[in-house]
């Protein structure tokens, strides 16, 4: 059992994906129906998730430490972007996701203070993005 890596975890089941097993480590892990993101995140040290998009969007923009496990379209790319960026290690193809690589990883996520270092900067910076004249531009052509 991965609790045994003692990080608290909180796991949005919503997607169907998971469901709440019957034993677990109850003190270090709570399982949700469904939670908003941008109230969580900024919450949160680090997020664990599929690697699409929005979510990879959402954790950065929080300044969380963050890692992928990719299965599907965009989301090996959003991997190797979180990876590449110094904001999370590698994440694991969602068909490799054994206990041994799993735990590692998720430790490695933990331990590693550059990952939510990087993932500040990153929030920093996206923070102070204006766009606001060159998406007027486009809309209004």
């Amino acid at each position: 059992m991965l609790g045994d890596c003692r990080i608290p975890a909180i796991l949005t089941v919503s997607g169907g994906g998971l469901a709440e097993p019957q034993s677990y480590d109850k003190d270090n892990i709570l399982f949700l129906k469904s939670v908003p993101y941008d109230w969580l995140f900024p919450k949160m040290y680090a997020t664990v998730h599929h690697g699409g998009a929005g979510t990879v969007h959402s954790s950065l923009k929080a300044g969380c430490a963050t890692m992928a496990i990719p299965h599907a379209v965009d989301q090996p790319m959003w991997d190797e972007i979180i990876a590449e960026s110094g904001a999370g290690p590698r994440g694991i193809y969602c068909a490799k996701l054994k206990y041994e690589n799993l735990k590692s990883k998720l430790l490695d996520l933990w331990n590693t203070p550059s990952y939510k270092a990087k993932a500040r900067e990153i929030a920093a910076w996206m923070a102070n993005e204006d766009f606001c004249d060159e998406l007027y531009n486009f809309i209004i052509g």
